[in-house]
């Protein structure tokens, strides 16, 4: 998916997209929406302060248009044209995270700047913090598909 930086009701946030292209789901595109709407759910019903706060989400279809020319586009909220849905699109709004852990380790955040030293009780704690996270998820039957620094 993509992320992009934006404002929700006064809030700094993040609108993180992500496709369920029908050729993924199976025969039936329509199977791609609860798909998308599942994982919209799941990630609603998170709840702790190790994992990025999801406060709401949209799902809109991804038509082919017939006109010469034309490649894809989003449906409004209508649902557009009688073309048929190819997959469906949806929108997370998500706590803005000022830094990755890459962020920290490229900044020398687990270093003493005087000293070069490393910060061990520091970057203890920070990989405590990710373990409770992913502790969290694991309580909840979730594994998460894309753990990375830049993440």
């Amino acid at each position: 998916g993509v992320v992009y930086e934006g404002t929700w009701r006064g809030l700094a946030v993040a609108v993180k997209t992500l496709l369920f292209p029908a050729s993924q789901i199976g025969e039936a595109a329509a199977a791609g929406k609860p798909r998308a709407v599942t994982e919209a759910a799941m990630c609603l019903s998170l709840n702790h302060r190790n994992i990025v706060a999801t406060y709401r989400y949209d799902v809109r279809e991804v038509r082919t248009r017939q006109e010469e020319g034309c490649g894809l586009q989003v449906a409004g909220a209508d649902g557009g044209d009688a073309a048929e849905a190819v997959a469906y699109k949806l929108f997370l709004v998500q706590e803005l995270c000022d830094a990755s852990m890459r962020d920290a380790a490229d900044g020398n955040v687990f270093h003493d700047p005087a000293t070069g030293w490393p910060l061990t009780a520091l970057a203890t704690v920070a990989f405590m913090d990710v373990a409770s996270g992913l502790q969290h998820l694991h309580a909840k039957s979730i594994v998460h598909g894309d753990l990375k620094p830049d993440n």
